[in-house]
């Protein structure tokens, strides 16, 4: 019988704990939304169909990836460079003021090459 009140209370905190992580995950969700998601949610911005803007759940969505890589190493081929630097910068968003919207896109890519063999 005291096995079964502990038992039962124990599934209880559990269950009660597992609920309250839950709720705390779907508040911070938004956070770690990715552009890819958000396609996802309005199929439309996969269209050229920019009139769907109005439907959109994401009023004002930003995001700005940036990237830098460095390799070196002896590469064989005449044409890879001794070592390289490159960046990539990205940035893509929709945005609503009042009943005016934008989407818009950007994208910079530069790469250095040191000591080419040609």
């Amino acid at each position: 019988m005291k096995f079964k009140k502990i038992y039962t209370l124990g599934l209880g905190l559990l269950i009660a704990g597992m609920s309250a992580v839950n709720a705390q995950t779907q508040d911070n969700e938004k956070i770690f939304y990715r552009m890819d998601r958000v396609k996802a949610n309005n199929p439309w911005t996969k269209s050229l169909n920019y009139a769907g803007l109005t439907f959109n759940e994401n009023q004002d969505f930003t995001i700005v990836e940036l990237d830098f890589q460095y390799g070196k190493g002896s590469f064989r081929n005449v044409n890879a460079p001794h070592a390289f630097n490159k960046t990539n910068l990205q940035t893509e968003s929709f945005r609503r003021l009042n009943k005016v919207f934008f989407y818009g896109k950007f994208s910079f890519d530069y790469m250095n090459r040191l000591k080419m063999g040609w």
